[in-house]
């Protein structure tokens, strides 16, 4: 970018960074070559420095499959400057953006995650970060299971992030669930009743015909805001095909969204379901006959992306 670098030094004495002690105005950056000149003039470790959660909390994030010759799931991290995508096969993970010259070709997940950590953008968040992003820890065990039975149905459903899984404490954490290849489906067409041109219209039926249309475009816009109000909060049921579903360290649930107290963090299945030791139950309940496909994603894929999700962290980042 044309934003100048900010440039410190450490200091031994006091243990932190300070930010005096090179000539700012000769500081310059070379986008296009990564090269750094400054002028110092005093002989301490230096260092280009950012803020330590410049790129989390996450905004939002996604596991999604894509189509190809080889079976692949894209992870997106949409973070504050700029939206991560990552492609995930049994070989191992590529950059797709944004675009960095010298990160093409197929690596490892720790491979590439920390030399874009090294190169400034940081995805690799720890415990201690969540301070400085406000956001509350999971417990261990809700992180890892969760990473286990997400990685374990990628390729057969689509997965998403709720926001408001970081307030249900540390041991419950809300994400949502589709079937791969979801199409929304086509609105129905309206019937219009054919009219004579020739006969007049009575007077008293124009004016309840357009009282009646000015009810249904305010109930039109009213149902808008409220299904764009759900969907922007992550609390809608079934907006775009999506499913809320919860994780607690021993089970798995899918719940109803607009009956689920946000606060309460006693959440109870949604209405005919029940709770389950893992993914697949509510899968099964839910997607009758999709678990059948579970086997037929290649176990390296799903171990890419477990490492990734290991790294990454959305369950508590996000």
């Amino acid at each position: 970018t044309d934003t100048q670098p900010t440039i410190g030094w450490w200091n031994s004495e006091k243990n932190v960074w300070c930010f005096d002690g090179h000539r700012e105005k000769e500081t310059k950056y070379d986008a296009k070559t990564h090269h750094l000149h400054i002028k110092i003039w005093r002989l301490e470790p230096f260092a280009v420095l950012q803020p330590r959660g410049l790129d989390f909390p996450y905004l939002d994030w996604s596991l999604v499959k894509t189509d190809g010759k080889e079976p692949g799931i894209i992870l997106a991290l949409k973070g504050s400057r700029f939206e991560v995508r990552i492609r995930a096969t049994a070989a191992g993970v590529s950059l797709l953006s944004p675009a960095v010259p010298g990160y093409e070709g197929v690596m490892s997940p720790g491979h590439l995650l920390l030399r874009l950590q090294k190169s400034g953008l940081n995805l690799v968040p720890t415990d201690d970060d969540a301070k400085f992003c406000y956001k509350p820890l999971k417990s261990k065990a809700l992180e890892e299971k969760g990473c286990n039975d997400l990685a374990h149905v990628v390729g057969v459903l689509d997965i998403s992030g709720s926001r408001y899984s970081s307030s249900q404490g540390a041991d419950v954490a809300l994400v949502k669930i589709r079937e791969c290849g979801y199409v929304a489906p086509e609105p129905e067409p309206e019937v219009q009743a054919e009219v004579d041109p020739s006969e007049k219209p009575d007077p008293e039926v124009v004016k309840a015909e357009a009282a009646k249309k000015e009810r249904e475009e305010l109930m039109a816009i009213m149902t808008k805001e409220t299904l764009e109000d759900k969907k922007l909060k992550g609390i809608s049921d079934d907006t775009e095909g999506w499913r809320t579903v919860c994780l607690q360290p021993e089970k798995w649930m899918m719940i109803n969204p607009s009956k689920f107290h946000l606060r309460n963090n006693k959440p109870e299945p949604a209405e005919g379901c029940t709770t389950h030791l893992n993914l697949i139950g509510v899968i099964k309940e839910i997607y009758p006959g999709k678990d059948n496909e579970i086997e037929t994603v290649p176990a390296l894929l799903k171990e890419t992306v477990k490492k990734l999700l290991r790294l990454v962290r959305p369950l508590v980042f996000h």
